[in-house]
């Protein structure tokens, strides 16, 4: 079956974009103006589940924090972020077993929504360390960027499992842009410069504890996040119901009875107004992990059996076997004819 996908940049959900328009505002600047200097449609700040390119997102970040003078732009902007940002995500992300295993719903949604960097963790001795791989090159200044980047994932385990819980220190592998004063404030740990791998490092210890119930405040916001995609989607339950699964992947919650449960609607009863659209729950499932799937094949090197395990499928064969069938070509395949140039063969991707 031939194909005519167009094979975009790294992109990254535009719910990245969270706390970032009242933060300029309060700086004195004008956010459709930045965004349309930076090839960016102010539609993103309306629509959480539209994706950007990663470069320009980096680029918006970097031209804030010089044009602002707010050399801390990026830390500033990780506080205003957390599990809402994750969408219907957080609705599930609270139902995970314990820490660990929030933790690696945190770490597959980053890689399903954002092409451009990974998160891996792992425990040595009574260490928990939680790495950032960047996977996107050039010469652009991205060191706002990281710093948000590491701050939200902070600010996303604070919310997960304690606000009390700090790490024991930080690592950037950039140079400051900020004080050192500033860093620590931030962060609560020491901080230090120049190293080879960003990395937070925690207590072990942290990974018995429990789950943070959902704040009511939290509940609210995503209850109006979902009702709000009803408003926008209107009679279009085809396309809320790819939006929730695609949010929902990393969780594995992407499931009828899940999804029909987000919408407050039985599941036979989705699956009957589904009909009326003239398709199903499965084959709009189907659509939407071969939409992502063809999302990293072309544009990122994460490896095929782990892409498999991201999309909920049982094994790489599995994945392969529904991948061959809606395009004429196993996805290693696809994978060759239309990666995107420079992205292939980087060594880069192997680890999560």
């Amino acid at each position: 079956m031939s194909s005519s996908y167009s094979t975009p940049a790294y992109g990254v959900r535009s719910g990245a974009l969270m706390g970032w328009r009242p933060l300029v505002e309060s700086l004195g600047g004008e956010p459709r103006a930045l965004l349309r200097d930076h090839g960016l449609s102010p539609s993103l700040l309306t629509d959480p589940d539209a994706i950007m390119p990663v470069a320009r997102f980096a680029a918006l970040l970097g031209s804030c924090a010089r044009r602002l003078a707010c050399p801390d732009f990026g830390l500033r902007m990780a506080d205003g972020q957390g599990m809402a940002m994750l969408g219907a995500l957080g609705k599930l992300i609270q139902d995970s077993a314990g820490p660990q295993d929030g933790l690696a719903v945190l770490q597959r949604h980053i890689a399903l929504h954002n092409q451009g960097e990974y998160w891996s963790s792992q425990v040595t001795g009574d260490r928990l360390y939680v790495y950032r791989f960047e996977l996107f090159d050039g010469d652009l200044d991205r060191r706002v960027y990281r710093e948000l980047s590491v701050g939200a994932c902070l600010r996303l385990i604070q919310e997960l499992i304690g606000r009390d819980i700090r790490p024991l220190r930080v690592a950037l592998c950039h140079r400051p842009l900020a004080t050192q004063a500033r860093y620590r404030r931030f962060f609560s740990a020491p901080v230090s410069f120049n190293e080879e791998q960003d990395v937070l490092v925690f207590d072990a210890a942290i990974l018995r504890r429990r789950l943070v119930p959902a704040s009511e405040a939290l509940n609210r916001y995503l209850d109006g996040y979902i009702q709000g995609l009803i408003r926008e989607t209107g009679d279009d339950l085809a396309r809320r119901v790819r939006a929730l699964i695609s949010q929902t992947l990393p969780a594995g919650g992407h499931d009828l009875q899940h999804i029909a449960a987000l919408l407050a609607l039985h599941p036979r009863t989705l699956q009957r107004r589904l009909r009326q659209q003239g398709t199903g729950f499965n084959t709009l499932l189907t659509e939407t992990r071969m939409g992502v799937a063809r999302w990293h094949l072309s544009a990122s090197t994460i490896p095929v059996t782990m892409l498999a395990s991201l999309l909920g499928y049982a094994n790489v064969g599995a994945f392969s076997r529904v991948f061959h069938k809606a395009h004429g070509c196993p996805p290693r395949q696809w994978r060759r004819q239309h990666a995107l140039r420079g992205t292939a063969g980087n060594g880069v991707g192997a680890v999560l």
